[in-house]
């Protein structure tokens, strides 16, 4: 019998005594335990849950499937609804057993016999499913102490264009953004360096990927999630989060979707709202001019027009917080010095909300009369 865990809060192993038993014939299905809540639960509270080491590397990978991808069979409720969601539960406990798959670390295992092993052993009976997906072959080469991120790829796997019908599914994005979000809470110092340093990986382009999807707001979250960690440990952080501020303004200029610039703009302010985040894209002599050109050119799109203003405001309200007041002055005095001196002298937003009230947008030439 398993041992039982002190935890008040799991469930007794011989409740499980069924699915145990099968568990250790090897009959245990992934979807045995996903059709079983209090199962889901236990691997969730219970660091010694009996069932923690039913999942290598094939069952992350399911698990992951179930949360990100639309099922095939749409009128099964089990499929359809409970397997993603208890997918996704499993995926984001905070159980160690299965926080340390997500970062595989290729390393020897020693046996009841005093020989030894390595874990890469796990994958050499992957499900055919699986056997195509370049991150095995990645895993098969690696070195003992290597950390391997197949899981990590194939979670961002979903961002991909080729996923399209995947990711524009508002209830996978949901279930996406709550397993990396649970990722950068438990794993921040892994998870961060992932993302700026994996060598393997084009940073542009993988920032691109998020990016892309500024339409939905739990992917602009994250966004500005990873923004905002810091970590002196990574180098040149500050140039690279440079580049990818840059490449969110570009997005703001050429996008003709409404939400997304509507996003964009709201990612914006609040990453504003952050003293070196505020340096940053301030740091672009280019972002001041931009905002202007685009206040203009949205004159006759309302909703662009209040997007775009919101963003001129809280630059406005970052100054008069003195956020780097000398940084930013001249900044303004080289690309904008008849607004630098409206600004500097007035409170617009007091000004902003009297025109708004006489449904007037506001642009530079009313901007230098203030």
């Amino acid at each position: 019998m398993f041992p039982l865990n002190g935890n008040k809060f799991a469930k007794p192993s011989f409740l499980f005594s069924q699915e145990i038993a099968k568990m250790n014939r090897n009959e245990l299905l992934l979807e045995d335990i996903l059709s079983n809540n209090d199962i889901v639960q236990d691997i969730k509270d219970n660091p010694n849950s009996p069932f923690l080491h039913f999942f290598h590397i094939e069952n992350i990978l399911k698990l992951i499937d179930y949360s990100l991808k639309i099922p095939k069979n749409k009128d099964d409720y089990k499929i359809c609804y409970q397997f993603p969601f208890n997918a996704t539960e499993i995926l984001c406990s905070n159980n160690p057993l299965i926080q340390e798959k997500f970062f595989y670390e290729v390393k020897n295992i020693n046996l009841n016999n005093n020989e030894k092993k390595d874990n890469r052993n796990d994958i050499k009976n992957i499900n055919i499913n699986f056997q195509n997906y370049k991150g095995i072959e990645k895993i098969e080469n690696q070195k003992i102490g290597e950390i391997s991120y197949i899981i990590i790829d194939y979670i961002f796997d979903f961002l991909k264009e080729s996923n399209l019908e995947n990711n524009s599914n508002y209830v996978l994005v949901g279930y996406f953004n709550k397993i990396l979000n649970n990722l950068i809470d438990n794993q921040s110092e892994k998870m961060i360096n992932y993302i700026y340093n994996y060598p393997d990986k084009d940073k542009l382009n993988f920032f691109s990927l998020f990016i892309n999807h500024m339409s939905k707001k739990a992917i602009c979250n994250i966004l500005l999630k990873i923004l905002l960690y810091e970590n002196e440990q990574i180098p040149d952080l500050y140039d690279k989060k440079i580049i990818v501020s840059q490449n969110i303004v570009k997005e703001l200029q050429n996008t003709d979707d409404n939400i997304k610039y509507e996003n964009i703009c709201n990612t914006i302010c609040k990453a504003l709202e952050n003293k070196k985040l505020f340096q940053i894209f301030m740091k672009d002599e280019n972002f001041i001019k931009i905002l202007f050109e685009l206040l203009n050119d949205t004159k006759n799109d309302k909703n662009k027009s209040n997007s775009i203003l919101n963003l001129h405001i809280k630059i406005n309200e970052q100054i008069l917080k003195n956020f780097e007041r000398k940084f930013t002055h001249d900044i303004y005095e080289e690309n904008q010095n008849d607004f630098l001196k409206a600004i500097l002298g007035n409170d617009i937003k007091n000004i902003i909300d009297e025109k708004e009230e006489k449904n007037y947008i506001i642009d530079q030439s009313i901007i230098k009369d203030i």
